[in-house]
């Protein structure tokens, strides 16, 4: 009877909870003791910016680890199941992702503008410092970030859930904890959980419709890059900027220090994002692809 609760005779392995419960202990046991070590010896003539951005690294690495034993060892499934089957059209999904993103925050942008809102000023550096901090900021503020979160919440811990609930249980449960994870960051509100939530909710609808992880790691790179490099915060994040913004728009269309992910504008992004990604998976026939 006891075993019962922890494994699931019929899949014969345990059950998607403790599954979930595994991968998430691993990840911070690794991390805490390396965390503590890194504060040791990290040079302190990096910024407080540089240092989360460092810690965002290692601890993506170590999901990255964790994740691929515990879908082999503990879930008793192929790594590739996540959506991280390697294809010839990786790159062209990818780049169809950051498209998407910056047409959404041109939108923003537009809107924002065309009503005098919004004021820009160049950082004042040289262009190979720009240059860098450009690059910078695609790596460590985008596709890092992009890259953990979406392989365990849109992916494994998303996957779990639906073996262990069902799929509506396991899509509502999964936004409302991501959007949850993301109140703890500075600025947050209950609108800037609404809109996390809503962004999180298209990029399980990007997996879901291609069946891999590489549309939506564009999308939410490609989102939190172009944000950054529009000068927005991101989910509450000042971040590294080569252009800053003098932004007046009322904060609740804009989503004030939180960024536009707290305001009702992105409501018409999340739509428009909803149907470029349709489109996309429909012009690539990856439904079609399924069913052949």
């Amino acid at each position: 009877m006891v075993k019962n609760i922890f494994w699931n005779k019929i899949e014969n392995r345990i059950r998607a909870g403790w599954r979930i419960l595994a991968t998430l202990a691993g990840m911070f046991i690794i991390f805490l003791p390396v965390q503590a070590l890194l504060k040791l010896i990290t040079p302190d003539s990096l910024t407080k910016n540089q240092k989360i951005d460092l810690l965002l690294a290692v601890f993506a690495v170590i999901a990255t680890l964790v994740i691929r034993i515990s879908r082999t060892r503990i879930d008793k499934r192929s790594f590739t199941s996540l959506g991280m089957k390697i294809e010839k059209g990786v790159f062209r999904d990818i780049a169809a992702g950051l498209i998407i993103s910056a047409i959404l925050v041109l939108i923003i942008l537009t809107i924002e503008m065309s009503f005098g809102w919004v004021k820009f000023e160049f950082t004042d550096s040289g262009i190979f410092t720009i240059i860098f901090r450009i690059l910078y900021m695609f790596i460590a503020t985008g596709l890092v970030v992009a890259w953990w979160e979406n392989l365990f919440f849109v992916s494994y811990l998303f996957i779990n859930l639906k073996d262990g609930c069902g799929f509506w249980c396991a899509f509502i449960l999964n936004c409302i904890i991501f959007g949850a994870i993301h109140s703890a960051n500075p600025n947050a509100s209950v609108w800037a959980f609404a809109g996390i939530v809503i962004i999180h909710s298209y990029e399980i609808f990007g997996f879901l419709r291609t069946k891999n992880l590489w549309l939506i790691l564009g999308i939410h790179a490609g989102w939190n890059f172009f944000q950054g490099l529009a000068g927005f915060n991101v989910s509450g994040w000042t971040g590294n900027k080569v252009i800053m913004q003098t932004n007046t728009t009322p904060e609740w269309l804009g989503g004030g220090k939180f960024g536009p992910e707290a305001g009702a504008i992105i409501l018409l992004t999340g739509v428009v994002a909803f149907g470029l990604i349709h489109l996309y998976a429909g012009w690539c026939q990856y439904g079609a692809q399924e069913s052949e």
